[in-house]
């Protein structure tokens, strides 16, 4: 899966408006050079009580774009509680731990998935999207997790050829979004057009991005700096 659609799996949109969970944060960055811990607040957005199980998956970054989610055990990041039964309308806080006690050499990120478990003939459901199914339906939610230190620091260059094409790269220790970078070699006018270009990124560390370009931004290797 792509980098730039990272954002677009944080929520599953389903076909039931009345089943649905809030969470805020939905993107979450925790520096923990402050803190080892924050919070996340799921609210329950429909008429009716809905258990939620919350599960914690690791994202891995390809250097070519894509990435992989993975299972993890409880020595890296641990929310709690595991589960909550939420009556309608209420709020549950979810607290999440970071429990690496050494420094990390990179930045890392992870989803916390809040799933909604459907039991197969369960009648509150079905009475209250009246629908009726045989068939067991789970619903996920995802927050997004960023955590680093610190000492890490993203170091991003965009290069351009000779046809235009864009080669975005961060050879960084911690990720950072495209939005945030000011590129000092190109004036104003030039900047605004290679972030046209580029759109909404986001570079985690050690990754590289190659995107199309229509525009006639000259040639070069740009270094770009968090503004």
């Amino acid at each position: 899966m792509r980098i730039m659609n990272l954002l677009g799996v944080l929520l599953l949109v389903v076909s039931y408006p009345s089943l649905a969970i809030i969470i805020s944060p939905t993107v979450l960055e925790l520096n923990t050079s402050k803190s080892n811990n924050a919070q996340l607040i799921v609210t329950n957005n429909s008429n009716i009580k809905l258990p939620i199980e919350v599960t914690v998956k690791k994202i891995v970054f390809n250097e070519d774009g894509k990435y992989s989610t993975h299972n993890i055990n409880h020595e890296e990041i641990l929310v709690f509680p595991p589960a909550a039964m939420l009556m309608p309308g209420k709020k549950q806080t979810f607290r999440v731990q970071w429990l690496k006690s050494k420094p990390i050499n990179y930045s890392e990120s992870y989803f916390i998935r809040f799933s909604e478990a459907k039991v197969k003939g369960n009648e509150e459901t079905q009475r209250s999207n009246n629908v009726t199914t045989d068939v067991d339906l789970n619903i996920h939610y995802n927050a997004l997790v960023h955590v680093f230190d610190q000492t890490l620091t993203p170091n991003v260059y965009a290069h351009i050829d000779e046809l235009g094409a864009i080669t975005l790269q961060n050879r960084g220790s911690r990720y950072t979004f495209s939005s945030l970078v000011h590129f000092g070699e190109l004036n104003s006018e030039a900047n605004d057009l290679l972030q046209n270009e580029i759109g909404q990124q986001f570079l985690p560390p050690h990754s590289l991005i190659k995107l199309p370009s229509t525009s006639t931004l000259p040639a070069g290797l740009y270094h770009g700096k968090e503004q």
